[in-house]
């Protein structure tokens, strides 16, 4: 989806994460209060986390490797994605004889540095873009350090540089709110592993097992799939017409409706515990979202709903 929408995730019964389902990052503050609650519960109150405890944390070398991992896996995912999708493009004939990337424009210096490591000569942190794979024992040394004994990592100064954003950044501006340090899903699920055995169970059951943040993009994606089919009822057709508008302009307040009334659907799903309108998200009623809106493309296109009042009617009956 384009916007990043937010959403709250809840977490076992010790409460819920907020997320921006494209940026898909969160704030260190919800995760260390909600693991400080399992902590205290399972081991002691003398155990929490404080501020100190998530500082080093960020200090650690550990941690660094760890983003450097998560950073060379995300050009990896991209690397794959855009070979797929140039792969799509050719026949099989001509892929198979020119390769991997004969299919990226010469011209397209962004795709084609997509598959390059960092120049080793690179000595500054900055340089390091999003879409360079990364050598792990170069980058560390290269990352800046504290003075003293320790020397740990001063992850301050690397945040500043903007140079791993799309991992862990602090935003200091803006909303009191929206103020703090926010990482990705993978660090989210490092931190936890650090903090408390049954806080890292409850997060990797709910966005690893319960997929739940990528049934909320698919759902994004198959609500655009459904207001294409929308547009294909003659009802919404010869209205356009009359109206001499495009069928999508003329659908704007349809598409408006048809989400309220999904929605009032899936607030009613399990007696109302777990509905879409709730505050807190689970993975449960994005995935019987994403089924509803298939059923409804479904029976747009085989002519069972073939106008807008009776959608709307099929949508209020549907029961899971």
């Amino acid at each position: 989806m384009i916007t990043n929408q937010v959403m709250k995730i809840r977490i076992g019964n010790e409460g819920a994460l907020t997320v921006g389902h494209k940026e898909q990052l969160f704030k260190v503050k919800e995760i260390m209060d909600i693991g400080n609650k399992y902590i205290k519960k399972n081991i002691s109150e003398s155990a929490m986390w404080t501020k100190d405890t998530v500082r080093n944390y960020l200090r650690s070398e550990s941690t660094w490797r760890t983003i450097i991992a998560i950073h060379n896996t995300d050009v990896e995912n991209k690397r794959i994605e855009e070979h797929e999708y140039y792969k799509s493009l050719s026949n099989e004939r001509d892929y198979k004889g020119r390769g991997y990337y004969a299919h990226a424009p010469k011209s397209d210096k962004k795709v084609s540095s997509y598959y390059n490591y960092a120049p080793k000569s690179d000595k500054k942190v900055s340089g390091v873009k999003p879409h360079l794979l990364l050598d792990t024992k170069e980058t560390m040394q290269q990352l800046p350090r504290r003075k003293g004994k320790n020397k740990d990592i001063d992850y301050t100064k690397v945040l500043k540089s903007n140079q791993f954003s799309h991992i862990v950044k602090t935003q200091h501006g803006g909303s009191v709110d929206n103020r703090g340090t926010y990482v990705n899903l993978y660090l989210a699920i490092d931190l936890a592993m650090k903090m408390n055995e049954e806080f890292k169970v409850m997060v990797i059951d709910t966005f690893v097992k319960g997929k739940i943040l990528e049934y909320r993009d698919i759902g994004g994606d198959t609500f655009k799939l459904l207001t294409n089919a929308i547009d294909t009822l003659p009802d919404r057709i010869e209205k356009a017409k009359k109206r001499e508008l495009t069928v999508p302009k003329c659908n704007t307040w349809v598409y408006k409706n048809i989400s309220d009334e999904i929605q009032k659907v899936l607030d009613t799903y399990d007696n109302g515990s777990h509905g879409y309108n709730r505050e807190e998200h689970t993975a449960k009623v994005q995935e019987k979202r994403v089924t509803l809106h298939k059923f409804l493309i479904s029976s747009i296109e085989y002519k069972f709903i073939t106008n807008y009042p009776q959608l709307k009617q099929v949508i209020q009956n549907y029961t899971f």
